[in-house]
């Protein structure tokens, strides 16, 4: 399986073509520690492309992964019921342009050609003219010539999206025609910073000039209303202050990294220093053994040493799905089940592609006029 991608990788693209300069400025940014939802994103590919290859039902000892590529299998065995040739993880590259990468799946026959993209993770990814899969689209169709009918799909079955795990988007010649224009000008302008919503995990963001503007101005914009006829910002307003606040949290993190690399890199940053952390206490490895024995020796109770309780049905149902066979985990389940209590979480306040239903307030909440505006 092929796991390198080129500067411009597909999975970047959303970033480099509003923001060419990025795809050279993160060289300098890269994160060598690992990134365990990445990892996991690169394991579950590889069950897929094994199932694919070799026909076989998904094995992994992470069940949420055997549980995930069993639901984007059964969409793949669909396409290839109807006729469809599959490939799985073939590389692909669009001429004129430094961009390449490889596909999850594609399926293709002599009228259609569609893109499917796995995505483990839980951070929602929209198909629409989403650039990623329009990428590999654009190489699929230099690799296999055109088609009546383009398709992209993402396959996301952890997260609870409003329009299911199974998204797909129908691709016009106008949408094949915007996506080479945007192309042409990323490559054509690849000294180009331009700060956007698409910075959010831009691994340059704690250093960019460019960014902390934006990122200024958002605020500012946000907040740009007259307080001689309002004490309190109105729904539009606060709906702006939200999107402004969803970028901020990565972005403190980012500033307070790049400060730790340039004090270790022998710089000076005004007012700051590196310390070391707060000392934490632990057991030693001999603990365990020796422990109970001075507990009994000064007349404590060596049932005290240790601390019991029950694994959280998530953990318990993990392992029930990794000691059973399919069929025969439902039927274990349905054991185990009547010893748990569904209780409802508390309110909270996500983006409306959540597929979860609207919460129905009672009176926990006060409430401001639909205007803003308030007496004080």
């Amino acid at each position: 399986m092929t796991q390198q991608h080129s500067d411009w990788a597909p999975s970047s693209l959303a970033r480099i073509l509003s923001c060419p300069a990025s795809a050279e400025a993160v060289k300098l940014f890269k994160s060598e520690e690992d990134n365990e939802a990445a990892n996991l994103g690169t394991e579950a590919a590889k069950v897929l492309e094994d199932c694919i290859m070799f026909g076989i039902e998904p094995q992994h000892e992470d069940v949420e992964i055997v549980e995930g590529i069993r639901i984007a299998l059964e969409y793949v065995n669909e396409r290839i019921r109807e006729g469809y040739e599959i490939y799985a993880e073939k590389k692909l590259s669009i001429p004129n342009s430094p961009i390449w990468g490889t596909a999850d799946v594609i399926a293709v026959d002599d009228r259609s050609l569609e893109i499917a993209d796995y995505k483990h993770g839980y951070v929602p990814v929209e198909v629409k003219l989403n650039a990623q899969l329009m990428a590999y689209l654009r190489g699929a169709i230099y690799e296999f010539g055109e088609r009546k009918k383009y398709k992209i799909t993402v396959l996301q079955p952890r997260y609870d999206h409003r329009d299911g795990p199974i998204r797909s988007y129908l691709v016009t010649e106008v949408d094949i025609e915007w996506f080479d224009n945007e192309v042409k000008w990323a490559v054509e302008n690849q000294d180009v910073f331009k700060a956007g919503k698409h910075c959010k995990y831009c691994p340059a963001r704690g250093a960019c000039n460019t960014f902390a503007v934006y990122i200024s101005n958002m605020g500012h914009s946000a907040l740009a209303y007259d307080l001689t006829n309002s004490h309190t910002f109105d729904d539009n307003t606060l709906a702006r202050l939200l999107d402004f606040s969803d970028l901020i949290p990565g972005w403190i993190n980012e500033l307070r990294k790049e400060g730790l690399k340039r004090i270790f890199n022998n710089r000076e940053i005004p007012g700051y220093k590196v310390v070391t952390g707060k000392v934490t206490r632990e057991w030693g490895e001999s603990a365990p053994e020796n422990l109970p024995t001075l507990y009994e020796k000064h007349g404590l109770p060596t049932n005290a040493v240790w601390e019991r309780k029950l694994a959280s049905p998530a953990t318990v149902e993990k392992h029930f799905k990794a000691h059973y066979k399919r069929q025969e985990f439902k039927d274990k389940w349905e054991e185990v089940k009547e010893y748990i209590e569904n209780k409802e979480g508390g309110p909270s306040l996500v983006k409306d592609i959540d597929g979860r239903p609207k919460y129905m307030r009672g009176s926990e909440f006060g409430e401001l006029p639909a205007s803003g505006d308030i007496e004080l």
